[in-house]
């Protein structure tokens, strides 16, 4: 079997596991239970026979991180192909131990056991040697991968891959150019433009694809287009949205189609706005900006959702980013002050999403206009008080998961008067900038971990403890 459908099965599993956790999350969540389970790497081992059906088999690498005490657990499981569990490795045992669906099936222990555990495909190194032959391929230094944008990686490498293939066709025989008119005319308005499979999840569990209702089976993806190239594609006459940016679903046979059937541009937003909105990007950080450029409200292929309450709609959105990329957003309405809040979709030059800056268009949060009110308030909070930039967790409307980094620097002013109203740090050597340095120290340790207020103000009178056993210490030294 070739190398690249096992690789490409190995990143469904991780995905069917990780999404298998999330539907236990939801559980564990009404039952207070606060455990979290992730799929740290994905290693293939072989294959076996089941009862006479052969199977891929795969190592697991999963971890569980039990929140409230911050344990970290991790386990290697084994399972088929299409995800079942069929054992666990035992590290002191140095073997795969069955679990009891499998544990009287002929043989399949000594099967197992004599695979390569140490696996002849891992889907983290795959991943890391694929962005070293990006780096490569541009004549950047190993070490220099890390510090380099994603973003900026990606697309110099597209336009690498985009002059070799116009050289390329420019070969082709006259026949098959004609053959080929749909797609070369889809190639004119698509070429280097960023794409989205239709496979790309939007929240939780939904998909591109299930919010257009495009079939998975006929189309492939969507490219975000400039609209005026659409013009000269098809005339003045047709039917092209106003707008700078426009969506295009690609059939699998690599001709294209117009979607504004699907989409509807936002009046109060949609072309070129003014607007301020709530944007939570790829890194998981939240910024209130008006840098949109095209918004559209989600009506369904026959104006299904045209019924919705506007601030209930779903909308796609897309702004131009630092790197000349093009980014889209994904968003579930707005709020009475008709502020959209939006995270960023996975495109062709954005790395994959996580799954936590996706469940902040979660479904159970219940009507998503009062989600809205809540995220938007808890964001202003900081942005009223000055902040450019705020973890996603200081927008997630949620009142017991703020984060001490943004707490702080936002209410730094606060914070250092109260403490240097301590009698003790007053009277010391203690000086305004050395509270700030303290305070510093602790937030460039504790970047995104999250508290509930209570837990916060413990923190802070906790650094001022600090503060005044330093001061008190510091006076001691110098009456000696």
């Amino acid at each position: 079997m070739e190398e690249k459908v096992i690789i490409e099965r190995m990143k469904k599993l991780r995905e069917h596991i990780e999404l298998k956790y999330l539907k236990e999350k939801l559980d564990n969540e009404i039952q207070n239970n606060d455990c979290e389970k992730q799929v740290r790497n994905v290693k293939y081992i072989g294959n076996v026979n089941i009862e006479g059906e052969t199977k891929e088999v795969y190592l697991i690498q999963e971890q569980e991180v039990e929140n409230k005490y911050n344990v970290i657990k991790e386990n290697l499981n084994c399972y088929t192909e299409d995800g079942v569990l069929v054992g666990r490795y035992l590290e002191y045992m140095d073997s795969i131990i069955l679990v009891e669906q499998f544990k009287d099936v002929d043989d399949i222990y000594d099967q197992i056991n004599k695979l390569d555990l140490n696996g002849k495909l891992d889907l983290e190194e795959i991943e890391k040697a694929q962005l070293e032959r990006i780096a490569n391929t541009l004549g950047i230094e190993k070490e220099d991968i890390e510090s380099m944008s994603s973003i900026e990686l990606a697309q110099k490498i597209e336009e690498k891959e985009y002059k070799e293939d116009e050289a390329t066709q420019a070969n082709q025989k006259e026949d098959e150019e004609k053959q080929n008119l749909n797609k070369k005319e889809t190639k004119k308005i698509t070429d280097g433009k960023q794409e989205i499979k239709l496979g790309t999840r939007v929240d939780e569990t939904k998909t591109l694809g299930k919010v257009l209702d495009l079939n998975e089976s006929e189309y492939s993806k969507v490219v975000i287009v400039y609209s005026e190239k659409l013009k000269k594609l098809q005339g003045e006459n047709a039917t092209i949205n106003n707008t700078m940016y426009s969506f295009v679903a690609i059939k699998k046979d690599g001709t294209s189609e117009l979607i504004n059937d699907r989409l509807k541009v936002d009046e109060r937003s949609g072309n070129d706005s003014l607007k301020d909105s709530i944007k939570i990007d790829a890194d998981e950080k939240a910024r209130k900006d008006n840098k949109t450029k095209t918004r559209f409200q989600v009506i369904g292929k026959n104006g299904e959702n045209e019924g919705r309450s506007d601030y209930e709609k779903e909308t796609l959105s897309v702004e131009p980013g630092q790197y000349g990329e093009i980014k889209a957003y994904y968003g579930k309405g707005r709020t009475t002050d008709n502020v959209n809040i939006e995270t960023q979709l996975e495109t062709s030059n954005i790395k994959p999403t996580s799954v936590e800056l996706r469940k902040m268009q979660a479904e159970r949060k219940g009507i998503h206009k009062e989600s809205n009110e809540k995220m938007a308030k808890e964001a202003d909070y900081y942005f009223n008080k000055g902040a450019d930039e705020i973890s996603m967790y200081s927008a997630d409307g949620d009142k017991n998961t703020i984060v001490l980094a943004d707490y702080i620097e936002s209410n730094k002013e606060e914070i250092v008067t109260k403490i240097m109203q301590n009698e003790i740090i007053a009277n010391s050597q203690f000086g305004k900038k050395d509270i700030e340095e303290k305070l510093k120290r602790v937030t460039d340790d504790e970047k995104t971990k999250t508290y509930t207020q209570e837990e916060i103000q413990e923190k802070i009178n906790k650094i001022e403890e600090e503060i005044e056993t330093d001061a008190g210490y510091f006076q001691t030294r110098v009456r000696r």
